[in-house]
């Protein structure tokens, strides 16, 4: 019985892992868009993936479009504060990242070329 409560309790923290999330869809969709718009043709951002309970995001990407995907992970993340910042630029809502998270980001990137 235990373990069947156990095993039960894990399945369903496996299977929501979006309650843990920091950043919602609208936010992920802006900044998906903002880093694709800002990187060069070789690298297409596909998604982000945010954990507050690991602290962490992961960045499913592609380089070279077809040819190859790949993820990047940034950790040290507690909220979407330590991930982006907001800009309203006539009415225009923007996202970038963090400087903290532009250069993991980058870090990772230069070390799958």
């Amino acid at each position: 019985m235990k373990s069947l409560l156990l095993s039960l309790l894990s399945v369903i923290t496996l299977a929501a892992p979006s309650a843990f999330a920091f950043v919602s869809a609208a936010e992920e969709t802006l900044l998906l868009q903002t880093l694709n718009q800002a990187s060069s043709a070789q690298v297409h951002f596909e998604n982000i993936r945010c954990s507050a309970r690991n602290s962490m995001c992961i960045f499913k990407l592609q380089l070279q479009p077809g040819e190859r995907k790949a993820g990047c992970m940034i950790e040290g993340l507690n909220a979407a504060a330590d991930l982006y910042v907001e800009e309203n630029i006539n009415g225009v809502a923007r996202i970038n990242l963090s400087a903290y998270a532009t250069e993991a980001l980058q870090q990772c990137l230069r070390s799958l070329r």
